[in-house]
């Protein structure tokens, strides 16, 4: 640690090594990881209160799904020892303006360089009496043309960034551009429907729409990347005043001058492509493919324009039937649905298709939607999601409403989830001592959250919606019990997804949820085949009957797939198949990523991340990067991202493509290097079918009977005889049996 800095401890996991940088929010430090073997970055809070919590868990789940080169690569959340944390990738270079200034003197760059609220930091002041720092024109396009791919993926997630701003831009020494810092990160759908909006971001970068509203949609992200465009080309901020409403109120009006006017050298593409990226209304600017091809880009991948594809929605009436028909039934009781189905099906867009239908019908409903993610590692997973959506709602509400709702003790919410802070009556609430025994303690903050709920749902009809249940946590099913299970009946809907999950302790958590309400399930399968056709048509409204019916049929049902080729079809313009498709992504991948994808795909099932490493020869930190860049480009599903945790193929398609496309050597080869990394790792207890299988499809059946053998005595010594004579009998048909076995 540097002299000086306060001690962050992170637990026994961490290494902490020094401090890198401190911001409006966050605080950052080097740290080694024990369990990927790695430097890593690790971001905590400054200040643990409501508000702050709030926009620290936002960051972290807002890039949490999400992987690309020049999007910073997230670890996993923590609630630490002292305050909660996350990893992250060491970044290391230089900010966005230095590097494309060409003999600019170097600057100190700050990880956590964020600003909340509009009256932040000025990064660089306008120097009306300086002429502009010289630039290199290669890299100022070869820059903003990797800051527009990074912007139009995270538009293509449905995300807005909010913050776009130089300090917010790392350029390594490599030339990769890392865009950092979304902890104003928000979702498209939900920044339209924001009501009260809180303004954030920093003034002199911000978009006037959200200066203004503070709703905003991918324009926001657009009109920052001109204001940066400005910078660079004139050595001046575009909008200047003595005060931030000063300088809000000028963004709404034309540019007085253009970079070309200030600066006669500039290039006419790039004054041209700036003053149409500062135009006031955001339908008026350049998005996506169009700023990437102005600058010279040649990205096939679709981009923020066609977002709003998450908003499309076709078929699924028995089931919004059947979750209507609950949200009808819940009187005094609790009920719950749970939505079962294989990741892509599109579980989440049903449910939150029928609560936008239910909120429009039902003006009373108050929906708290949370979400379980695989690597958080924080008490109440199921529930954090709810109560940050309880606290944003209370907020919203006049003082003296709130105090008619709150527990006779609130500060106990605050203490079981500190995000119940941010409310001003909760916030000022007087301490209450903590009870000697901690199972006591715990219980009275679960008797305070009910209390308010139970207050609220006389005034509301309260839905919850928790999406991926499948990651949550034992602690969170002792909550959930007490709320749902008191004599004090709680007259809430439940609606959660899951996916089908291999891991046992797993499906025993989700055993234990039928048990706290009556349950109703919804089994989601592939999309009838003329559904398939009309959604097929919603997403490609201008290409041919032939071309729609093509993709419809190439998706097999699948709402995701269907979506991936048409995202195909309207980038490429070709009427790809699946194959086809599959083949260029998997193309576009390192060669690192294909090894791994090519593992799992000849593993044929899920299996270990840890055996697929060591079958890919790679190291834990490589695996996991790897790993997230497959599941990025959606070729890979995972239960986790522990070493024990499972990787699977997308898709049987997927596996089927990538294993079709092998030839008898290297198929051979994988399979030999799958049986080594199982019997290295101790497989022959747990996995003795796959040590024989894979050995056998190595060409290896010496020591395919070798395992068969092995596995045989194992089952004998644990009275398994049936399982023994299998094993027996295949070590026979592989030429090697030893009767000494049997004895």
């Amino acid at each position: 640690m540097m002299s000086g800095d306060p001690t962050f401890d992170a637990g026994p996991r961490f290494v902490v090594r020094r401090l890198l940088g401190s911001g409006g929010m966050g605080v950052v430090y080097e740290a080694w990881d024990r369990e990927l073997d790695e430097r890593v970055a690790l971001k905590t809070l400054r200040n643990a209160d409501g508000w702050w919590l709030a926009r620290f868990k936002q960051e972290f789940r807002s890039l949490h799904d999400l992987s690309h080169p020049n999007l910073v690569r997230f670890g996993e959340l923590f609630d630490g020892p002292a305050e909660p944390f996350f990893s992250m990738e060491l970044v290391e270079g230089t900010d966005l303006l230095t590097w494309i200034r060409s003999g600019s003197r170097p600057r100190v760059f700050s990880l956590t360089g964020s600003t909340l609220g509009v009256s932040g930091e000025v990064a660089l002041r306008p120097r009306a009496d300086e002429g502009p720092e010289p630039y290199d024109p290669e890299r100022l396009r070869a820059g903003l043309g990797q800051l527009a791919t990074a912007i139009s993926v995270l538009h293509e997630a449905g995300k807005v960034h909010r913050d776009i701003k130089p300090s917010n831009v790392m350029m390594t020494r490599e030339g990769r551009l890392v865009l950092l810092d979304f902890g104003l990160a928000t979702d498209v759908r939900a920044a339209h429907r924001a009501t009260g909006a809180e303004v954030v971001g920093t003034v002199e970068y911000m978009a006037p729409e959200q200066a203004l509203e503070g709703t905003v949609d991918g324009g926001a992200d657009w009109y920052s990347v001109g204001v940066i465009l400005f910078e660079v080309l004139t050595g001046r901020l575009p909008h200047t005043g003595r005060t931030p409403h000063e300088i809000i109120v000028r963004k709404h009006r034309p540019l007085q001058a253009t970079p070309r006017s200030l600066v006669p050298e500039t290039p006419e593409d790039l004054d041209a492509l700036c003053v149409a990226l500062l135009q006031p209304r955001p339908e008026d600017r350049p998005h996506g493919r169009e700023v990437l091809a102005r600058l010279g880009g040649t990205r096939e991948e679709p981009t923020a324009e066609r977002g709003d594809t998450q908003s499309l929605f076709v078929g699924r009436e028995e089931e919004l039937s059947t979750l209507r028909a609950a949200f009808d039934a819940v009187n005094e009781e609790p009920l719950a649905v749970v939505v079962e189905g294989v990741s892509g099906v599109g579980k989440s867009r049903l449910v939150d298709h029928f609560l936008e239908a239910l909120a429009t019908d039902e003006p009373n409903v108050l929906v708290l939607a949370g979400r379980c993610y695989e690597r958080e590692v924080v008490p109440f997973k199921a529930f954090d999601g709810i109560a940050d959506s309880l606290a944003r709602y209370l907020s919203s509400l006049p003082a003296s409403e709130v105090e008619a709702l709150l527990p006779r003790r609130p500060a106990l919410l605050s203490r079981l989830f500190p995000v119940f802070k941010r409310v001003e009556a909760i916030a000022a609430a007087p301490t209450v001592a903590d009870l000697p025994d901690p199972q006591a303690q715990r219980l009275r903050m679960f008797a305070a959250l009910r209390e308010l709920l139970l207050r609220l749902a006389l005034r509301r009809r309260l839905v919850w919606f928790v999406d991926d249940l499948q990651w949550t946590d034992a602690d969170s099913l002792v909550l959930l019990s007490e709320l749902l299970t008191h004599e004090e009946r709680l007259p809430v809907l439940l609606v959660a997804t899951v996916r089908p999950v291999d891991d046992p302790a797993r499906r025993a958590l989700l055993t234990q949820l039928s048990r706290l309400a009556p349950a109703r399930r919804i089994q989601l399968g592939e999309l009838p085949a003329r559904k398939a056709l009309e959604l097929a048509t919603r997403l490609l409204p201008d290409r041919d009957r032939g071309t729609r019916e093509s993709v419809a049929a190439n998706a097999s049902g699948h709402p995701m797939l269907l979506l991936e080729l048409a995202r195909h079809v309207d980038a490429s313009g070709e009427v790809g198949s699946l194959d086809e498709m599959l083949r260029r992504r998997i193309e576009e991948l390192e060669p690192r990523a294909r090894e791994l994808l090519e593992v799992v795909a000849v593993f044929g099932g899920p299996v270990t991340q840890e055996v697929a490493a060591a079958a890919a020869e790679m190291s834990s930190a490589d695996q996991v990067r790897t790993t997230l860049e497959l599941r990025s480009a959606h070729l890979v599903r995972t239960d986790g991202v522990r070493r024990t945790d499972r990787i699977v193929a997308y898709h049987d398609r997927v596996r089927e493509h990538v294993d079709g496309h092998l030839d008898d050597a290297r198929r051979r080869h994988l399979h030999e290097r799958l049986a080594i990394a199982l019997e290295r790792i101790g497989a022959a207890e747990r996995e003795p079918r796959a040590l024989v299988r894979h050995a056998r499809a190595a060409g290896r059946p010496a020591l395919a009977a070798s395992y068969a053998l092995t596995s045989a005595r194992q089952a004998v010594a644990s009275l398994a005889f049936d399982q023994a004579a299998e094993f027996f009998a295949e070590a026979l048909s592989l030429g090697s049996f030893d009767e000494t076995a049997l004895r």
